[in-house]
């Protein structure tokens, strides 16, 4: 008297491994939860995908198909970052932490999206010069989600460890002195 009938597939979350055996079914009567067994040995939770999964009830075996699925943007967590003029500045340096369920790395991006305040596109290599910027990052993982646009100060010149001037060691060349000067301390100047 079991009325079963099989859904295409069934979805669960990545890194997921606890899943409602019945959702595999469109319906399902008079069956006993006890009596549904699903057999995971082929199904990695911990990688999207198309997985085979057999299910056996009352000694009647079915075929169904579970998809792991990343459907959760990452966890996007920022800092400020000061740097001195004429340093480079990445998307990453802004980056306090960033966890996906995926357990994969985040990709890191400026939001070039983003507009000021006159409504023109935001052009980040333009940031060049002394003052704070503010800066838009986002996240986003392998299966396309990304989150919102997460705004951070970038600060040049401004409370930076090294100085934004040097007599010698900011590899400028001194045409009186025919010197060279090079970086060899920390604070960019020698």
């Amino acid at each position: 008297d079991a009325v079963i009938t099989l859904r295409d597939d069934a979805a669960v979350e990545v890194n997921n491994d606890t899943f409602d055996k019945t959702l595999f079914f469109e319906e399902i009567k008079n069956v006993k939860e006890n009596d549904i067994k699903v057999d995971y040995s082929k199904v990695n939770f911990k990688e999207v995908g198309t997985y085979e999964v057999k299910i056996t009830i009352y000694k009647k075996k079915y075929i169904a198909k579970l998809q792991v699925v990343d459907t959760e943007a990452p966890v996007l967590k920022v800092k400020d970052v000061n740097i001195s003029v004429g340093d480079t500045y990445n998307p990453k340096d802004f980056v306090e932490s960033c966890k996906d369920n995926s357990n994969k790395e985040c990709i890191i991006e400026f939001y070039d999206s983003g507009v000021n305040q006159n409504g023109e596109k935001i052009n980040y290599s333009s940031f060049t010069g002394e003052g704070s910027y503010t800066i838009q990052i986002i996240a986003s993982d392998e299966s396309g989600n990304k989150t919102s646009p997460v705004s951070v100060i970038l600060n040049i010149g401004k409370g930076s460890s090294k100085p934004t001037k040097c007599t010698y060691g900011n590899n400028e060349y001194d045409v009186s002195n025919h010197i060279m000067a090079v970086d060899v301390t920390d604070n960019g100047c020698a």
